[in-house]
């Protein structure tokens, strides 16, 4: 079973991957090329941007690790780790940057530990996005056991909340002997010259790596690509800005959010697209592609309510391919389903009114519902179905006409507020009965309260009967 992301990417994904990061580009570009120019200085920038972010890598570190624990793919697993260490580590940083948590000066060594955070988590995601492409071929087998699944699933919890822990400390503890990520107030040489290029290398690596496979590129990986590509480009930005509050370090911060949600987005728009597939699955026919019984059912309750409501009338029909188990036998199953995917589309090309509801029953029975009609509606609906299937002429040599027929049981209720939706049905049912017993190829309508008023009807040719 293929987990989100897991399918390879199609051309128009790859292209509207390309326009995300043409656009991602463009935005860098905003920011002059020297990115020290100084912007607007907005306090509550940072803190909303950052809880963005934090809260966008470990809402995509639990839904991959989620798909981890559906089909055990230790590549979702690791990837979980990067994206929860970088959510992680965003608390620290966010507590050490000077400005946001207190009211007091600029303190050197707070600053110094904010940027050792900042730069040891975009050191981090890429290298473990890194190691995972290289090692693509082990991390790509599933793990099968229930017990290992769940090992695994508290293992990868237990390394990201100890990368997390363990960076922390030590940059903490270590402060002192690290090399001065600040001058004064600005960004040292190392860190525009080294450091944060180092960063744009390293994605660009990774980006490489990923880029080879080619078209065997998954859409998962693609959107890790652009990421990278986004982080990348903070990379470059935080090289060429010298202190905060430029146009490069605002935009810098906009490009981690993108990091960080771009992946996410992507899985969301998965689950949403998987919702609507179990949706469809639960409610329409796979073979016919007509609604099937449970959804005909939960709407015949929708439609009777209504009905009994406004005290309006309700048809239903209930058809069934005549001799349909010769037909499977002379034929084969193949050509009966193709058959049955033939009838499906004229029912439904008879029943034309927005509210018709057209169903698969079950085999080769198929449901019309009729709300707020006639009896002659009703009636008009049978008939065009039967002279539709004749004139589809779908080839029976063993039935009497030549090619496959209906029989079609037209159930009424004058007034819905009489009867219950299994009496509709019954009453359907027991016409379809009639209909077969009086020798197939034919309607009959019953129609309630009026007992024993009945119409019958045969199929027309060329608008005569025979």
């Amino acid at each position: 079973m293929l987990g989100l992301g897991e399918a390879i990417h199609t051309p128009s994904q790859r292209r509207f991957a390309l326009s995300v990061g043409v656009a991602l580009l463009g935005l860098s570009l905003i920011a002059p090329l020297s990115g020290n120019v100084q912007g607007p200085r907005i306090n509550a920038f940072l803190p909303i941007v950052a809880t963005a972010w934090a809260l966008a890598d470990l809402m995509t570190a639990f839904l991959l690790l989620a798909q981890f624990y559906v089909n055990g793919t230790r590549f979702v697993a690791v990837l979980s780790v990067a994206y929860g260490t970088s959510g992680l580590l965003t608390i620290p940083y966010m507590l050490a940057f000077p400005g946001v948590l207190n009211t007091g000066p600029i303190s050197i060594p707070d600053q110094q530990i904010c940027l050792w955070l900042w730069l040891l988590w975009h050191w981090a995601f890429p290298a473990i996005v890194i190691l995972s492409v290289l090692y693509d071929p082990y991390l790509r087998v599933r793990v099968m056991s229930p017990t290992w699944i769940r090992n695994v699933v508290w293992l990868t919890v237990a390394v990201t909340l100890g990368l997390a822990a363990a960076s922390t400390a030590a940059i903490i503890a270590y402060r002192a002997e690290l090399p001065q990520m600040v001058n004064g107030v600005h960004l040292s040489i190392a860190v525009n010259h080294v450091l944060a290029p180092s960063v744009a290398v390293l994605n660009l690596i990774g980006c490489a790596l990923l880029l080879r496979r080619g078209r065997r590129l998954t859409t998962l990986h693609l959107w890790i690509c652009v990421a990278m590509f986004a982080a990348m480009l903070d990379g470059v930005l935080n090289g060429g800005s010298h202190s905060r509050f430029t146009y490069g370090w605002y935009i810098g911060k906009v490009l981690t959010v993108a990091t960080a949600s771009i992946v996410l987005t992507v899985l969301l728009s998965e689950v949403t697209g998987l919702y609507r597939r179990l949706a469809q699955m639960a409610t329409v026919d796979p073979l016919t592609q007509l609604f099937n019984r449970r959804a005909f059912e939960d709407h015949l309750q929708l439609v009777a309510n209504h009905a009994k409501r406004h005290s309006a009338g309700l048809g239903l029909l209930m058809i069934d391919v005549d001799y349909f188990k010769g037909y499977n036998d002379e034929y084969g199953h193949a050509e009966g389903d193709e058959c049955l995917r033939r009838l499906a589309t004229v029912f439904r090309s008879a029943a034309t009114r927005p509210l018709d509801h057209v169903a698969r029953f079950g085999g080769e029975e198929f449901v019309v519902l009729l709300p707020e009609t006639s009896p002659e509606g009703a009636i008009t609906v049978a008939e065009r179905i039967i002279e539709r299937v004749e004139k589809a002429a779908i080839p029976y040599a063993n039935c009497i006409v030549g090619y496959v027929t209906v029989s079609v049981g037209v159930g009424f209720a004058v007034d819905a507020r009489e009867l219950s939706n299994a009496n509709l049905l019954e009453l359907a049912d027991r016409a379809l009965y009639d209909a077969k017993r009086r020798g197939r190829n034919r309607y009959i309508v019953s129609i309630m309260p009026s007992e024993g008023k009945e119409f019958s009807g045969k199929p027309l040719m060329n608008g005569k009967a025979f």
